[in-house]
């Protein structure tokens, strides 16, 4: 098909082939700059690598990109949050003042919320016995895909929870304890 804004469409054959033979001679392409990997081969080093990335340079330092949930509820309305956003938390250094304030705002307003906040409260409070919710692995994934950010993580050293992460974590269980004891002191003083 031909355009119809092309002026050859309305030239005769020996018109067209008279155009062709005055015509300038195209113009010559520009010279092509070298891509990424041709300047690499020359030179190894320039070679843009996920290792290069500061964020996968950190989490093989012992790093990990943690967040600390928290659940507020009023009746019908559950609201997820995070405590101060994404922290970037060394071995051993954890923080343990957000974590201990989402555990305690989760503890008192997260349950009062139905349906949501019966069910987020006790997964929220899972993640922060374990020291918040990391979230390197997903990053990663996002840089570096599935299985490269799998590698990553398996030769990155494990984080060490801080003694401190025990307490968290008794505290979160004594009100799940009262609870069971409560229970079993009701049912066991109904029974005839």
């Amino acid at each position: 098909m031909s355009d119809p804004q092309d002026p050859q469409k309305y030239l005769s054959p020996l018109d067209r082939h008279a155009a062709k033979e005055s015509a300038p001679p195209p113009l010559p392409s520009p010279p092509r700059t070298p891509s990424v990997l041709s300047r690499a081969s020359a030179n190894p080093e320039v070679i843009p690598t996920a290792s290069n990335h500061p964020l996968i340079r950190d989490v093989m330092e012992g790093k990990r990109y943690v967040f600390y949930p928290y659940v507020v509820s009023l009746l019908v309305i559950s609201l997820r949050r995070t405590m101060g956003g994404l922290r970037v938390v060394e071995t051993g250094a954890w923080p343990l003042g957000p974590l201990f304030g989402a555990a305690a705002v989760t503890g008192l307003f997260g349950w009062w919320g139905f349906p949501w906040g019966l069910i987020w409260t006790p997964l929220t409070l899972y993640h922060l016995s374990r020291g918040g919710r990391d979230v390197s692995r997903d990053l990663i994934v996002q840089i570096v895909g599935r299985d490269e950010a799998a590698r990553i993580m398996k030769s990155a050293p494990k984080p060490k929870p801080p003694a401190g992460i025990w307490l968290v974590r008794l505290l979160l269980l004594l009100p799940l304890l009262w609870f069971v004891l409560g229970i079993v002191a009701v049912a066991l003083s109904s029974e005839p």
